[in-house]
């Protein structure tokens, strides 16, 4: 380990651009302390880093820049599991290493990795649409025009793909780390938060091909979700109200996979408080609509008082709320 540790101090001390490379000295090492919780090669890294005069958030803008470089999905990929193992890692210095900045990077890391399938290797794969990617034109050469073009579309997403294991990795850790960081000081960040994992299935559905892959995606969203609605990050009415009103486009679709993971997450609970909370978000989305919606939505309620027993509960608690939220307007 004192090999890498040398190199990844260099690097740092000489501000070189990020490379794979980089990346992947930090990914061995942290994989080892996480592996072993065994610290002591991590904490050499950080003794060395202070010898030499260079701060934890060196590393981190180091880290932070691989991750919003949108060059390379496999190192936006490699370098946002690196944030989040160095987020995890025993005694780490967790509100030294988590900025702002950094956060909204892997988010953002996130969204490209979901939009580029057909950069993403194993399970979750789109093989036809590498094929299709680019095509010559026809003429005496047409075939093996064609099949440079296809090599060259290979090549690229050989160079710049991912493993979607690595996806389903940052979401499973990213729901670690809000156990550990509470976003109820980066109002910013947890609103980001709902955002991209809310439109997560909209453009899964979208782009991936593989629907056990696309399942996968939606449970972990629904955890991430949960996640965010403890009281750690925040007050849980207001961000029951942020999670209800990014979900409302995918509740109003046509029916699909989309809505069904939607109307899953914000199914009516029978416990009087959570149905409380859905009430309180439910109401903030109501006094944003028109007159002529909310109407509509007054319909609604009573349809829901004539139907199942959550259904008629939750009915029961939006009504006085709802008269009551007329009079101010």
């Amino acid at each position: 380990m004192d090999e890498i540790i040398a190199r990844i101090v260099t690097h740092l001390e000489t501000q070189l651009p990020v490379s794979q490379s980089f990346l992947r000295d930090l990914e061995t090492l942290l994989d080892f302390t996480l592996n072993t919780n065994d610290t002591i090669d991590l904490e050499n890294l950080y003794n060395e880093l202070s010898s030499r005069n260079l701060s934890l958030s060196l590393l981190t803008n180091a880290i932070s820049s691989a991750m919003d470089s949108g060059f390379s999905s496999r190192n936006s990929i490699l370098a946002s599991k690196v944030y989040l193992s160095l987020l995890l890692s025993p005694n780490a210095p967790v509100f030294t290493l988590f900025t702002p900045m950094a956060f909204l990077s892997l988010l953002r890391a996130i969204r490209l990795a979901i939009k580029k399938p057909s950069f993403a290797s194993g399970e979750g794969s789109v093989p036809p649409s590498l094929g299709r990617k680019k095509r010559g034109r026809r003429n005496i050469g047409g075939n093996k025009n064609r099949v440079e073009n296809r090599d060259s579309v290979e090549s690229e997403a050989e160079e710049g793909g991912y493993d979607v294991k690595d996806l389903f990795f940052l979401l499973d850790k990213l729901e670690m780390v809000m156990g550990l960081v509470h976003l109820d000081r980066f109002p910013d960040c947890l609103k980001a938060l709902v955002q991209t994992v809310s439109e997560i299935p909209t453009t899964a559905v979208e782009f991936w091909g593989n629907l056990a892959s696309f399942r996968k995606l939606c449970e972990l969203c629904a955890r991430v979700l949960s996640e965010a609605l403890r009281a750690e990050h925040g007050k849980q009415e207001d961000t029951a109200a942020v999670v209800l009103k990014a979900l409302a486009p995918l509740i109003l679709l046509s029916k699909s996979q989309v809505r069904s993971f939607a109307l899953a997450f914000v199914r009516a609970p029978e416990k009087a408080e959570p149905r409380a909370l859905a009430v309180d978000s439910i109401m903030e989305i109501v006094k944003a609509l028109d007159f002529e919606y909310q109407g509509e939505f007054a319909d609604y309620m009573i349809k829901m008082s004539q139907g199942k027993g959550q259904f008629r509960l939750l009915a029961v608690d939006l009504v006085p709320v709802f008269i009551t939220s007329l009079r101010v307007l």
